[in-house]
């Protein structure tokens, strides 16, 4: 399957549900509701790494 095929069949009144997926799959994994309190009063940390080119070019998917 080619990398865009999917959204090439896709209808172009069909509903984006991404983002609420992915918070219901967060709460099946975790446990935990996740709600707009939840996420106004958490502290989060976030941080990054530096990834060698060469990694990245193996890693790449093919188009």
């Amino acid at each position: 399957m080619r990398r865009d095929q999917f959204w090439e069949e896709t209808s172009d009144t069909a509903e984006n549900l991404s983002v609420p997926a992915a918070f219901a799959l967060a709460e099946h994994l975790t446990g935990i509701r996740i709600t707009p309190e939840l996420l106004q009063e958490t502290t989060f940390t976030c941080g990054s790494a530096k990834i060698r080119s060469s990694r990245l070019t193996a890693l790449r998917m093919p188009t």
